[in-house]
């Protein structure tokens, strides 16, 4: 065996396996590692939401309203933010910009998949909270427009949930109109 390791080729090929083995590693450490996000997950629905009057209810809808704020504000979009990132790690070294991409891309992933997760659950729960305020006839609370209340809001997300599943609007669209009906929650 140690002929092998004298050959040339060889000799040029156990540095490219030593850096494949720690790439894989370090991919697979990464995706093994648990999502990074600070915020928690909210359920859509909780057991003492029955016994939950009014003013329980809008406070329920100022927390997970506070959740989604401060992940947008302290992250942004995650995902477009990891995407510029492993673009800017690219153009400065292409050779070990994809390393770091790669190892970064994977723990970046699992990070803005948590943090996604979180805003998207949260702003279910405050749907979900207008259904209920709805259905006990609560006074309306602020909105971002005051022309508009939160029972014309809960109504345009209910169509445009049905627009998506009639396919009227893209995913994308979807999200995007959906984010604008619950920032005027407020």
């Amino acid at each position: 065996m140690g002929l092998l390791l004298d050959d040339p080729i060889h000799k040029i090929n156990l540095p490219f396996n030593a850096l494949c083995i720690v790439l894989l590693i370090s991919v697979l450490a990464a995706c093994a590692s648990q999502p990074r996000s600070t915020y928690p997950v909210l359920e859509q629905i909780l057991d003492v939401d029955d016994n939950l009057g009014c003013n329980e209810l809008e406070d329920e809808l100022l927390k997970a309203n506070a959740i989604r704020d401060a992940i947008y504000e302290e992250h942004g979009d995650v995902l477009k933010d990891a995407y510029a990132s492993t673009a800017l790690d690219m153009a400065i070294d292409p050779v070990s910009g994809l390393l770091g991409s790669v190892i970064n891309g994977a723990l970046t992933y699992k990070e803005s998949t948590a943090y996604i997760e979180a805003e998207v659950a949260a702003g279910l729960r405050m749907e979900q909270i207008l259904v209920y305020k709805t259905q006990r006839d609560c006074p309306s609370g602020e909105t971002g427009d005051s022309s508009q209340t939160e029972r014309v809001l809960l109504k345009q997300l209910t169509d445009l949930e049905i627009q998506l599943s009639e396919e009227e609007i893209t995913q994308e669209k979807y999200v995007s109109e959906r984010r604008t009906i619950l920032d005027l929650i407020r």
